[in-house]
């Protein structure tokens, strides 16, 4: 491990490199997933024509989608959290559900992608009427990011994975070689959640690893590049919060590291951190009146929540090995991880990190674990790991460190290759995303996250004939997608 971070031109050539090409093989991936994430862009507009997030513009879209997501806040503090008609909503607001952080981070790259295309209007809109045939392309080029939700949000969730990608492969040079640190960004980017998940739309999952991401590179940063970093890492963490509630247990993991590790740079990581939470508490009661939004609460009332039910059990297996759903299943590559940690607990320099990391996984795992929705409703594979991918993926820069031999060489390229595989299927496979509804629908099938006869990676190359029967041990389905 080097004493100290640096970084040549050439690092950054290659960095720069890696994001383009990923942004370019991501945003031709033809699967897209719309579907919590819809109103993001939306919402990002709002932000920034009419400086605020409710969605009271766009009301005959959200008529017309049946209020997807969307809920009425009251000014007295009082919600409807599942709006039928427009008239429930009399005197109230209309907000999406989901944390506000997305939207906030979602408004800079709008406001360039727009500006970008009105200047180049009208002739760029012409030339889309007259050459190409799809009619979403044409809006977009137009320069309707409205209309073309759908591939804005595609093209935006891209260049976040492609962005952490490059990120990610300078954190991996702390300790790897140009090569292994290209190839351990290449596993990020195309072996990982990040692919299948992260560049399809919207998600809080991209921006999760975005910034979880940058929050790793910043503290390595800190060993020899003074107290800045420690702040900046306070403030990304702590904003990883408002764009994914669960990224409180790296925060709070990292927190106790610096305490246990550098206790000296403990003030500059709380400091980095508090406007943050003061900037989001303020934001939170002019918005819903509530320091704590309604997403954020460990129990919601017509949601899902947090719980030690009887689901306990069953998740802890099925978030490691469900043949839809595992994470073992869909990135086998964990295992070389596994023994990632444990060179690096067996080293005296990178215990600590061995230790951090390990404990963001086990913390992460019982929680999505305790969610009563833990098999994530419609979504690809372990879905609700994708929001830890760089901690899931850089111990194996101590596998790769290592000199190569066939004993573990081979089983570790098997490995790669099945994961490779398996979140192609997430990003070309049309019919693998339809697994959630077709041939019935997850919710009211949640037993299917068990078959191995027709698994959600393979519906591409195999499909029922037929609704499956319902066996009579069926799991009760949750109520709501997260």
């Amino acid at each position: 491990m080097k004493c100290a971070m640096k970084y040549s031109r050439i690092d950054f050539a290659i960095g720069t490199l890696l994001v383009l090409f990923v942004f370019v093989t991501h945003a031709l991936s033809p699967v897209s997933q719309p579907y919590d994430s819809r109103w993001t862009i939306h919402t990002a507009e709002s932000l920034l024509h009419e400086g605020n997030f409710d969605l009271d513009e766009y009301l005959p879209l959200l008529e017309a989608d049946g209020f997807y997501h969307i809920e009425c806040v009251f000014p007295d503090g009082s919600r409807i959290r599942r709006v039928h008609k427009a008239a429930d909503c009399k005197g109230g607001h209309f907000y999406h559900f989901y944390p506000l952080g997305v939207p906030i981070m979602t408004a800079p790259i709008v406001a360039v992608l727009q500006s970008g295309l009105d200047v180049m209007q009208p002739g760029l809109g012409e030339w889309a009427d007259r050459q190409l045939g799809s009619e979403v392309h044409k809006v977009f080029f137009r320069g309707d990011l409205i209309g073309s939700s759908r591939m804005v949000e595609l093209l935006i969730a891209s260049f976040l994975i492609a962005l952490s990608t490059g990120l990610f492969y300078l954190l991996a040079r702390d300790w790897l070689t140009r090569s292994s640190a290209v190839l351990l960004a290449l596993l990020f980017a195309f072996a990982s959640p990040a692919w299948s998940t992260g560049s399809r739309a919207l998600w809080m999952h991209g921006f999760s690893m975005l910034l979880l991401t940058l929050g790793l590179l910043l503290l390595r940063m800190g060993r020899s590049w003074g107290r800045w970093p420690w702040a900046a890492a306070g403030a990304v963490l702590s904003f990883a919060v408002f764009v994914r509630p669960t990224n409180l247990v790296p925060l709070a993991a990292v927190g106790l590291w610096i305490l246990w590790q550098h206790r000296g740079r403990a003030a500059w990581f709380a400091l980095g951190g508090a406007p943050v939470f003061l900037l989001f508490a303020s934001l939170h009661l002019a918005v819903y009146h509530a320091v704590i939004p309604a997403y954020s609460r460990v129990q919601r009332t017509d949601e899902s929540g947090l719980s030690l039910g009887p689901h306990v059990p069953e998740a802890l297996l099925g978030n490691l090995i469900s043949p839809s759903r595992g994470l073992l299943v869909f990135l086998p590559l964990v295992l070389f991880s596994g023994a990632g940690l444990w060179i690096w607990w067996r080293s005296r320099e990178n215990r600590d990190w061995a230790v951090l990391l390990a404990g963001i996984f086990l913390a992460h795992y019982l929680l999505i674990s305790f969610y009563e929705d833990w098999y994530g409703g419609h979504g690809y594979g372990p879905r609700y790991f994708a929001d830890i991918v760089p901690v899931l993926l850089l111990p194996l820069a101590a596998c790769l460190a290592r000199p190569w031999r066939p004993r573990w060489a081979i089983p570790f390229v098997l490995c790669a290759a099945v994961s490779v595989f398996m979140h192609s299927q997430g990003a070309w496979c049309g019919a693998c995303m339809r697994w959630d509804s077709e041939p019935r629908e997850i919710r009211e099938s949640v037993w299917r996250i068990w078959d191995w006869e027709y698994p959600m990676f393979l519906r591409g190359f195999r499909q029922p004939d037929a609704a499956p029967a319902k066996p009579s041990t069926e799991v009760p389905a949750a109520r709501q997608t997260k």
